[in-house]
């Protein structure tokens, strides 16, 4: 059985308990990275032709080639949980000694219902939009979070 997003954030933070952090700024700006890419991704492949190509202006590089987008898409879910449990959480606990909102758990709790209600077989074009959301969101969850801890 699939593992949930929950348990995937809860196995990302374990794993980070044995290697803690003394500065985290670089972890979140590492969450930021792979969450643009994510956003990028879901924007760009299935929707343009030849979309894992080099663009020819600075864009972050999609995650996945174009042939393998509908597999890909599916594990949006889990992959912005393993990036939240792994990197954002443990890097704003290091910053701030402890402490850290509860607006990134609750995106834990959307990435449980988006992997939920994906239909079996091909991924939608619905479902896909729904996902870009949720990456949205969990971007700017983190971006806010940066901004915040950074003098």
């Amino acid at each position: 059985m699939p593992k949930t997003c929950q348990e995937i954030y809860s196995d990302a933070r374990l794993r980070w308990a044995e290697i803690p952090l003394r500065e985290g700024g670089y972890k979140l700006r590492e969450t930021i990275d792979t969450l643009e890419r994510v956003v990028a991704t879901l924007a760009r492949c299935g929707r343009e032709p030849n979309s894992y190509a080099w663009p020819p202006v600075a864009k972050p590089m999609p995650l996945c080639l174009d042939w393998e987008f509908r597999s890909w898409a599916r594990k949006v879910p889990t992959l912005i949980a393993n990036e939240i449990g792994y990197n954002a959480i443990p890097a704003i606990e290091a910053i701030t000694g402890g402490s850290f909102p509860p607006g990134l758990t609750n995106i834990i709790d959307e990435c449980e219902a988006a992997r939920c209600a994906l239909p079996k077989g091909r991924t939608s074009k619905q479902s896909i939009d729904a996902m870009h959301d949720l990456a949205q969101r969990a971007l700017t969850a983190v971006t806010e979070q940066l901004c915040a801890l950074e003098p």
